[in-house]
């Protein structure tokens, strides 16, 4: 199925991001697509999760290179297990 987008480029000024939580050898990931459907390069990214029930939270920073006009990528975010 495809992902949730949580940020749609029409109120992202261009950047679309669409993410799943996903196990991977036991470990828990967020899983990001980035998307730049603007006409400048998209850099800088940052995530900040609120306080939850689940005790989610990043393990680590988020990673994600330049992205170019017209193009996308993927990262893993690791999330800790309390």
């Amino acid at each position: 199925p495809p992902l949730p987008i949580v940020l749609p480029a029409s109120t992202g000024q261009g950047l679309q991001i669409s993410p799943q939580l996903t196990r991977r050898d036991g470990r828990v990931f967020y899983s990001m697509l980035f998307e730049n459907n603007s006409q400048v390069p998209l850099d800088g990214f940052m995530i900040q999760f609120n306080k939850n029930t689940f005790g989610l939270a990043a393990a680590g920073p988020l990673q994600v290179p330049q992205l170019q006009p017209g193009t996308s990528t993927r990262t893993l975010l690791p999330m800790p297990m309390f």
